[in-house]
């Protein structure tokens, strides 16, 4: 039975419902769901009822009923409204999509006022039947998410609020084809799988007199890992960074030989190599290694010369040798 212990008591009026009846206790504390006459659209729902704190005032007209901080009881709800802009020419596919959604608190002293509202809506291909874009905030912060789609219905790229499509904001996949060329082309036996997700600075660019090229950037936006990929030959770079700008070593894979270069004496200003770097050991790469693209030998130090042996009376202790 509601409220048959002390605490469950307290929580009660706390709530302001310990004098209603254990049927109107119950539907204060429930979730509710409403949908449409033909029961097919989600129109609002209900949250239980339960302790807020206020983000912003709650007004009525001029009258500030409540100021931002005060606790008081209130429901969560959430209004949703569909097919907003939908055309009706017939070139929508797809209805009944929720294309905007508000989330609020209904406070029980004030059930018809909304205090907190956050809007969030939806932008839908109505051609394809995918959703391509969400605003949250839209009069505001206006912070927008998009996504992208394939000629096959397939998501091809994310990006991210502020994200000018072509950095490590958005995120692109590419999937497996039963024919082309690359690394996710001529598979037959995985198509339509997914075969590579990363943000769109890593790979997807064109590189004048290499065909494609893949690259890959570190936190500090240095290029770490470039991939040429062309008919003739691929090839690979890769470079360690020190720090922002310090430049240890650059590898450079053509076929199955590896080039290692290291680090010129100078260093110009700026952090970048006074000079081309020199090479320092040209080693062939054992093919299809899980490591292949860093077998390179360890330096090995030059080994110092012996030291010259003392003579074996200088090993005798000092009184010892006065007797030689």
């Amino acid at each position: 039975m509601l409220g048959a212990t002390d605490g469950q008591r307290t929580q009660l009026t706390a709530l302001g419902i310990n004098a209603l009846s254990s049927a109107e206790r119950a539907q204060l504390l429930s979730i509710t769901t409403v949908f449409s006459a033909d029961g097919v659209r989600e129109t609002d729902t209900y949250g239980p009822l339960h302790q807020i704190a206020l983000a912003a005032d709650l007004v009525s007209g001029t009258t500030t009923l409540a100021t931002a901080g005060t606790r008081l009881a209130a429901r969560a709800h959430t209004v949703q409204e569909h097919d907003t802009g939908r055309p009706t020419d017939g070139s929508a596919i797809v209805q009944d999509q929720v294309t905007k959604s508000t989330v609020d608190a209904r406070p029980r002293s004030w059930p018809t006022l909304t205090a907190d509202p956050r809007v969030t809506t939806y932008a839908i291909d109505r051609a394809k039947g995918q959703p391509t874009g969400t605003t949250q905030d839209p009069g505001g912060l206006n912070i927008t998410s998009t996504t992208g789609y394939d000629a096959q219905n397939r998501v091809s790229d994310t990006a991210q609020p502020a994200s000018s499509g072509s950095d490590a904001g958005t995120t692109r996949t590419t999937y497996y084809s039963a024919t082309g060329t690359g690394t996710c082309g001529n598979r037959p036996e995985w198509a339509d799988l997914v075969c590579r997700i990363g943000n769109a600075h890593e790979w997807g660019e064109r590189c004048p007199r290499h065909g494609r090229c893949d690259t890959r950037v570190d936190q500090h936006n240095n290029r770490v890992v470039r991939i040429f990929e062309s008919s003739s030959c691929n090839r690979r770079q890769t470079r360690y960074w020190l720090n922002r700008g310090l430049l240890l070593q650059y590898l450079y894979q053509v076929g199955s030989y590896l080039f290692r270069y290291g680090l010129p004496p100078g260093i110009a200003a700026g952090g970048a190599p006074a000079r081309s770097p020199t090479p320092l050991l040209r080693s062939r790469v054992v093919p299809h290694h899980p490591h292949r693209y860093l077998l390179v030998p360890p330096h090995r130090p030059a080994r110092r010369p012996p030291a010259a042996r003392r003579p074996a009376h200088r090993m005798l202790p000092r009184r010892q040798r006065r007797n030689l």
